[in-house]
């Protein structure tokens, strides 16, 4: 059985492996792409066996929602492989500005703003090029953060990357925006060349069989059936000879499983684990990236002491690995045993927990809203979008935010709601030049009294000056005009009437413009304006 786990030998791998030493020696950026179960990861690991000493890093499914989680898990295997080099005695700086992504260092260092990132950038190329290493892998790319993108197609770019090499795995097709964004800027850049992993052909599936060295296996007669049933792809072909060979039976082309998917095939193993077994594999898929043995005794009720067999067991049968699952398709397999009102249920003490640990805010809110809990989800919904603005990531601010508000209109809070979409329409000018038709309709239908309507015409008349349509500019901000007038606010009239007054100075008509001016200086001169 060992020897299907991992066989001994890698078949029909060696014009890839060809062309990945080629781009590696050629010094560009190789990207490994192909489908879940193909091999992407030992096809890595065989390329880093002869490349020097190299750090392997994987994303993870949770990793999108929490600005440079995949970054940080890099960082903190370098920091664990040279820990001196963050002595504070000898490197407070670095270690200070590293303390942003890993707070274990420095607690209470905020995430980067935008003058900062570059600083970051340099402190991160400084503990690489310190840490002596060949090379940097990222597995599983399709699951990084947007911010972890960013940065690794910052630091591949730079000067940096002449001494240190760089390869890169992901499934086609999948990924964050910014992970297609770095692909592209590499692309051109004459940086990174990809490589594609395909299927196994018939003839290497049997001589894969036959150099698993198992007593009845024949690869010329079960190449064909497997190869119908897998698609010729390697960790499904693996998955189903483990089923049958489990079953204790002898093995022929007419005897192979024929379950519809791996995924059934996987869900079958599953059940042979005893049942505190099983039940830690679910609260792991459950969790996902936040799983943990202090999470794990908490959900379960348990000490850690009580889980040590249930995690041997889970460690043989290749479910679990290093804390996490083994392979994606065994997360998603154990996931799909957890019954939805049980899942929902978890996701609750899961989220539970991680508020009281500090957990991601996001991925807080995530639990919470998978648990179909909205009310809770609110805090932090509204702390991941804070998050989000700090790191200026944006277009992730304005997701939360909208669902934020969406939650809150649900819930009669209607004030709240409002001023949430107000934060919304903050975020989105910055990520879009034309509005957005969900969070316009959202705050029409919001805006019920006359300063909020006139906050709400005001807003639009700003933002078209700013696109240079100011035709349309002048009619809202005269719609604003009126609203404030009927508020009975004198601070938002006189915003009013500056917006009405730029949009007909931008059209050149200064004597329309200078009434306004005057009336909105008048108005300044007895209310306290907040400062900018």
């Amino acid at each position: 059985m060992d020897a299907v786990l991992r066989p001994p030998r890698l078949v029909g791998r060696g014009r890839t492996l060809t062309d990945l030493r080629s781009v590696w020696e050629a010094r560009r950026v190789a990207l490994l792409m192909g489908e879940p179960g193909l091999g992407k990861s030992r096809l890595l690991g065989e390329v880093a066996a002869h490349a020097g000493d190299v750090i392997v890093v994987q994303g993870r499914p949770g990793d999108a929602g929490v600005p440079y989680a995949t970054l940080a898990r890099l960082l903190r295997l370098v920091v664990e492989r040279v820990p001196h080099l963050l002595d504070p005695d000898d490197s407070r700086s670095l270690r200070c500005e590293l303390a942003r992504l890993l707070p274990e260092l420095a607690p209470g260092m905020p995430l980067p703003f935008d003058g900062q990132r570059v600083v970051l950038q340099g402190a991160v190329e400084q503990l690489l090029e310190r840490a002596g290493l060949a090379a940097v892998f990222i597995d599983d790319l399709h699951f990084a953060d947007e911010a972890s993108c960013d940065m690794l197609q910052s630091l591949i770019a730079s000067d940096a990357r002449l001494a240190l090499r760089w390869a890169l795995a992901q499934r086609p097709g999948e990924g964050m925006p910014a992970a297609t964004r770095l692909r592209e800027t590499l692309e051109e850049a004459g940086l990174l060349e990809a490589v594609a992993l395909a299927p196994l052909a018939e003839a290497e599936v049997a001589e894969l069989i036959d150099s698993l060295g198992v007593p009845g296996l024949d690869g010329r007669a079960l190449a064909p059936v497997l190869v119908r049933h897998t698609g010729g792809n390697p960790l499904y072909m693996l998955e189903t000879l483990k089923h049958a060979l489990s079953q204790g039976a002898a093995i022929d082309a007419g005897r192979l499983p024929q379950p519809a998917s791996v995924g059934i095939l996987i869900e079958r193993r599953l059940k042979q684990l005893p049942e505190r077994a099983l039940s830690l594999a679910r609260v792991a898929a459950v969790a996902g990236v936040d799983f943990s043995i202090p999470l794990a005794e908490d959900v379960m009720g348990v000490r850690a002491v009580e889980l040590v067999n249930a995690w041997a067991e889970l460690e043989a049968m290749q479910v679990l690995r290093d804390n996490a699952f083994a392979h994606d398709l065994v997360f998603e397999a154990v996931l799909r045993t957890v019954p939805a009102p049980i899942a929902r249920h978890l996701h609750a003490a899961v989220a539970t927990f991680l508020e009281q640990h500090d957990g991601a805010p996001a991925r807080v809110a995530g639990h919470w809203l998978t648990a179909d809990l909205e009310r809770p989800a609110l805090p932090a919904l509204h702390r991941a979008a804070e998050q989000a603005r700090a790191s200026l990531r944006r277009r992730e601010e304005l997701g939360f935010l909208m669902t934020a508000a969406r939650i809150e209109e649900s819930l009669g809070l209607l004030d709240a709601a409002w001023s949430t979409l107000q934060a919304a329409c903050q975020a989105q000018m910055c990520v879009d030049t034309e509005p957005l038709p969900e969070l316009e309709l959202a705050r029409d239908r919001l805006a019920r009294t006359p300063a909020q309507q006139a906050e709400l015409a005001q807003d639009r008349a700003d933002f078209l000056v700013n696109l240079g349509r100011f035709d349309a500019a002048e009619e809202q901000a005269r719609s604003a005009v009126a609203a404030a007038r009927a508020s009975g606010s004198a601070q938002r009239l006189a915003e009013a009437l500056s917006s009405l007054s730029c949009a007909l100075s931008m059209q050149d008509r200064p004597q329309d413009a200078l009434p306004l001016s005057d009336e909105m200086l008048a108005l300044i001169e007895h209310i306290d304006m907040p400062r900018p």
